[in-house]
Formats: C-alpha cells, sequence, structure tokens
C-alpha cells in the first residue's frame, strides 16, 4: 500500500466509510507496521497535509472511533502481541492520537484492551526536585467481593461463602448461586413486619443481587444497598450509598396498578440534602459516592424521575441527572450513558476526565490510597482499560500519557509532569 492509499483509507475511516474489505486491508496494514516508526512517520504527515482536516471534531471522532471497535471486535484476528499507542495533543487541540491501533492491537489477541488518550497539557511549572524509587508493590484488581448484613446484625462474608441457602428470613430464603450472586426468594406469605438486609461491597469489591420482585442490582465498589427479603404495599423501597446499575421488573400492586420501585438515599443523617429515583421499569445508573462532585443518574431505557427536597426533573434515554453536591442545584444533560455503566461491564471508561477523577476511581477498585507529591497533575484524559488489570499496568499506560507513579504498599504516589 502506497502513501496514497493509505490517506484514502484514513479519510475514509475518519468519515466512517470503509467497506468491511477495506476495513480488513486497513487492519491489515495496521498490524504489519504497527511495531515500527514508519507507520507513525506517514500519520504525522497525513496530519500537517494542509488538505487533510478530518481531525478537527474530537467528538465525532470518538463517535467513529467506538463503531470501528464494535466492527473489530467481530473480526476473525491472529494472534500477537503489541503495546497501547499513546499520543499527546498539540497545542492547537486535534488529537494526534493512533487509537486505530488499539484496535489494531486488539485484533491481534491483546488479552486487555487498554488505550488513553492525552487530550490536553498545561503549560509545565518549573520541575520539583524528588527522588522516586522503583515501584515496590503492585496491586490486583478488585472481585466479586461483599459482605451481607442480616437484620438480626449477623454479617455473612459471601465471597467466602458456600453456595445455596444463607439464610431464612420472614419466610424468605436468601441464596447464593453458584455463578457468586446473591438471590432473595420471597415467599408466598412474606412476614406484616418488613426485614431488611444491607449488601456491602469493600474497596476492591463489586457484587451482584437479585431482589425479592426479580429486579436485579450490581454494586460497584465501597458502596452498599439495603433491601427488604420481600416487596409490599404499593413501592419498592432501596437505599443506595456508592454506586450501583439496576435492570428493574416491573411489578404491579395488589390491586393492579404500577408498583413504583424507589432508590433513597441511603447516606446516614442525609434529612433535606436526601435524593431518590423513582422508576417503573427501567435500566440505570446510579452514582452517589460522598467523595465525588455530584450524584449523577444516567439512563439508558425507560424513564426516572430524580429529586431532592426542592427540586425534580424527568430524564430520558442517554440523559443524566446530575445533582451538585455542593449546591445541591440538579441538571439534566445529554451523555454518554455507556462510560457511566463501564464499570459494570468490566472497564473503566474516561472522557476528558482530570487526573484527581481517575485516581479515585483506581482507590476504590485497587483498595490504595492516592496521595500527590506536589501540585495535582493538569489535563484531562479519554480512554479504555480492562478492570481486570493489575494497577501497574495501568499506571504503564498514564505514564505514557505523561504521568508518573510510585505503588509502596497501600499507597500510590503521583509526581509532577
Amino acid at each position: 500500500m502506497n502513501e496514497a492509499q493509505f490517506k484514502m483509507l484514513l479519510e475514509k475511516y475518519i468519515n466512517d466509510r470503509l467497506s468491511p474489505g477495506e476495513l480488513s486491508l486497513f487492519i491489515s496494514y495496521l498490524r504489519e507496521y504497527k511495531h515500527t516508526g514508519h507507520l507513525e512517520e506517514l500519520i504525522e504527515r497525513t496530519f500537517h497535509d494542509d488538505g487533510f482536516t478530518e481531525l478537527s471534531d474530537r467528538s465525532k471522532t470518538e463517535s467513529i472511533f467506538q463503531k470501528i471497535l464494535q466492527q473489530a471486535k467481530s473480526i476473525e484476528a491472529q494472534p500477537g502481541t503489541g503495546d497501547p499507542f499513546i499520543r499527546s495533543s498539540n497545542s492547537n487541540g486535534r488529537t494526534r492520537v493512533l487509537r486505530w491501533l488499539a484496535a489494531a492491537s486488539l485484533l491481534a489477541g491483546i488479552a486487555s484492551l487498554s488505550y488513553f488518550v492525552f487530550i490536553k497539557q498545561e503549560k509545565k511549572e518549573t520541575p520539583v526536585s524528588i527522588v522516586k524509587k522503583a515501584p515496590a508493590t503492585d496491586a490486583e484488581p478488585g472481585g466479586n467481593k461483599a459482605v451481607l448484613k442480616l437484620a438480626n446484625g449477623e454479617e455473612l462474608v459471601l465471597d467466602s461463602a458456600g453456595t445455596g441457602m444463607l439464610a431464612l428470613q420472614g419466610g424468605s430464603a436468601i441464596l447464593k448461586t453458584g455463578d457468586g450472586q446473591l438471590t432473595c426468594n420471597p415467599s408466598a406469605a412474606p412476614s406484616a413486619e418488613p426485614v431488611y438486609n444491607t449488601l456491602s461491597t469493600p474497596r476492591g469489591g463489586q457484587y451482584q443481587l437479585t431482589l425479592p420482585d426479580g429486579s436485579k442490582a450490581w454494586l460497584n465498589a465501597a458502596s452498599s444497598l439495603r433491601f427488604p427479603v420481600a416487596f409490599t404495599g404499593n413501592e419498592r423501597v432501596v437505599e443506595l450509598t456508592g454506586e450501583a446499575y439496576f435492570e428493574i421488573t416491573p411489578s404491579k400492586t395488589p390491586d393492579g396498578g404500577n408498583r413504583r420501585f424507589i432508590v433513597r438515599d441511603g447516606t446516614p443523617n442525609a434529612g433535606e440534602n436526601a435524593w431518590q429515583v423513582e422508576v417503573l421499569g427501567t435500566h440505570f445508573n446510579i452514582m452517589a459516592y460522598n467523595n465525588e462532585q455530584s450524584v449523577q443518574t444516567s439512563l439508558l431505557e425507560g424513564s426516572v424521575a430524580f429529586s431532592t427536597a426542592t427540586q425534580k426533573v424527568k430524564i430520558k434515554p442517554n440523559q443524566q441527572a446530575v445533582m451538585n453536591n455542593n449546591s445541591r442545584s440538579v441538571q439534566v444533560r445529554n451523555a454518554a450513558v455507556l462510560n457511566a455503566i463501564a464499570w459494570k461491564d468490566g472497564l473503566f471508561r474516561f472522557s476528558s476526565d482530570d487526573v484527581q477523577y481517575i485516581m479515585r476511581q483506581l482507590e476504590r477498585w485497587y483498595d490504595v490510597n492516592v496521595v500527590y507529591a506536589a501540585k495535582v497533575p493538569s489535563g484531562h484524559y479519554s480512554g479504555i482499560v480492562n478492570r481486570d488489570s493489575k494497577l501497574s499496568t495501568v499506571l504503564k499506560i498514564l505514564e505514557e500519557s505523561g504521568l508518573d507513579f510510585k505503588i509502596q504498599g497501600k499507597m500510590l504516589t503521583v509526581f509532577p509532569q
């Protein structure tokens, strides 16, 4: 393939016009040259061609890249090896990123899809003189870990509990299934008095729960869900701290009406600052960590209402209700909701996020404490990393984007750029 042919395919890639045959040819070319400097030089020359302006709209390329990745996953590939490619943006904001190389690496058999894009860099300050030692340890990724606190105060460590029935409460059976999930099977005649359990995940843990009505909940790390062993009355109410993804099953009241499902703020003594989400049947994610700047409800299907003591808003699919934790004001915005639920699908997915936001996610999943050796590094990052990766793998990718780290025990130190 000559340079003119490559430029033609690159332009078609950016404009989402590659035919299946051209896509295969394009990926073959990327695979062939991904271990040499020739490909990068060729792309650099293409970028500097005055007639090539297809990468000026970063939001457009982001959407196209995601589609190319989905296409790439369906193509049979020969085994191989490779590394993620990361590049910094130039001064006028054009993101010079070999994203297609990430797709090629995926096709070549990379175990974890990983790419990070450095999209903004502030002017660097005078370097701080710090001596950094080589990493002393690593941190394993989190997994299925949780504790179930029963109504009588008894606590069951689920990751070490055997499968089968764990408890019988109010006529309802609490079961751990063979695939490591928790299920609550209510009896035909539940107890008149509501019985509540609490499922809690530690840092480095996640867990899936099937609620008494058949609805499903996935808990992210450092989260808790308080739920009854049987839903009675006209409402189904659970209480959440942290983050969870829900798939709600429609339910009828005894008189045939629709039974609402309500997720309430589980923060102790929240008072008038409490929030709640009301739904009938839908798929949505709530992120409500106390150390984040906002509570975010992201909707994939159906319709939900997010409310506080002073505001109530309804959101549609592909929208978020965002409550600022300081002002308590609520706004509705369009959003890439797949980013919000990436954790449920085993991914970190960042979109122009700052370093502190990324580090908070790493703290929760790898059970480490992040400290900054000096000023918090500036810049915003986008990327995808498999959550099954060790912490050192994620850090290596970030280091390619210009950051610097040291792992020592449970301490992760971020160094100035």
